[in-house]
């Protein structure tokens, strides 16, 4: 029974040692990529994005928390526009757009209550058929502990993907019954 004992204990020792070893090696950073194509002009698309006040109608973390309270700065859209939010839910940050680049691309910077820092881009690419290709690509800094960047790999990621995918796909929804009304209130003129 004790030598069990001690081969348990050592085995335990052995592989909590093995997995900080091993963390070492995992990426110090974890990226998200995802793309959607939208049925609507480039100039309004880039709009709904470059405008941080359109933000509540198609992204995922204002569908978080209904009690929410998000303030602009003095600036909402293009570079050097700035939100800040209060959230119960899901922690204080801010964000802000750092570079704004007319129907081509949009970096954003995240700072969030937890220390967090994250930066993303957003590229647009108009097509042939008039459609509006939106590539994001989000890049996050791994906490520094063993147990963190595991978990940041197997879980986090995972749910990352799905956030940004329906921030997309809203995204999607929001900008093409917009482009929609615009059709119609055209014709109808």
């Amino acid at each position: 029974m004790i030598r069990f004992l001690q081969n348990l204990f050592f085995g335990i020792i052995a592989f909590t040692a093995s997995m900080v070893v091993i963390s070492f090696f995992l990426p110090d950073t974890y990226s998200v990529e995802k793309s959607i194509n939208i049925q609507a002009p480039i100039d309004l698309v880039f709009d709904q994005v470059n405008d941080l006040e359109n933000w509540d109608k198609w992204s995922f973390f204002f569908t978080r928390d209904p009690n929410w309270k998000t303030r602009m700065g003095s600036w909402t859209n293009g570079t050097n526009a700035e939100m800040k939010w209060k959230s119960a839910k899901i922690g204080n940050g801010k964000m802000s757009i750092t570079q704004s680049i007319p129907n081509d691309k949009i970096h954003v910077h995240f700072n969030y209550h937890r220390g967090g820092d994250g930066d993303g881009v957003y590229m647009f690419r108009e097509e042939e058929d008039g459609t509006t290709t939106v590539s994001i690509k989000l890049e996050f800094p791994v906490p520094l502990s063993p147990k963190e960047k595991f978990a940041n790999i197997f879980f986090e990621k995972n749910t990352d993907d799905i956030k940004y995918q329906y921030s997309l796909n809203h995204l999607k929804g929001w900008s093409e019954r917009k482009f929609k009304e615009m059709v119609k209130t055209t014709s109808v003129n």
